[in-house]
């Protein structure tokens, strides 16, 4: 039983960790926080055409730096989005000054190229020979 519990905690873990987070990109940024003001909100999709709503910030890049050997990268998901920098009007775009008009992302974490690395692991084992041939005095 105690095992049981375990891995259904362990199998819980892992899946709140691969949970998909969404944005909406622009360009190469993306913008991550919706902007769900609950009936604000319903009459914002109705001025953009059911198109999702998204906050000036917070910001990610579209792809981030490899970091511990992964890297955030988001992917085309399906659906338009549109962020008001300014806020929000009752206008044809539904906001005060211009729209960015983009499309819905989902993140993913990805492994990094080991291209990145040959350098440091030729270094590695270059170093590693020539203590190895020193130590027994081949050379």
């Amino acid at each position: 039983m105690k095992g049981f519990i375990c891995f259904c905690l362990l199998l819980f873990c892992t899946c709140i960790s691969n949970a998909q987070t969404n944005g909406c990109q622009v360009g190469s940024t993306v913008y991550t926080s919706v902007d769900d003001l609950g009936l604000v909100d319903n009459a914002i999709r109705l001025l953009f055409g059911t198109r999702s709503a998204y906050k000036n910030s917070p910001t990610e890049p579209q792809t981030s730096n490899c970091v511990n050997n992964s890297q955030t990268k988001w992917v085309a998901a399906s659906g338009g989005c549109r962020v008001c920098p300014n806020g929000y009007a009752i206008s044809s775009s539904g906001c005060n000054g211009t729209a960015l008009d983009g499309f819905i992302v989902t993140k993913s974490v990805v492994y990094c190229n080991l291209d990145d690395y040959t350098f440091p692991l030729a270094a590695v084992a270059s170093a590693f020979g020539v203590f190895m041939i020193r130590s027994r005095k081949i050379l």
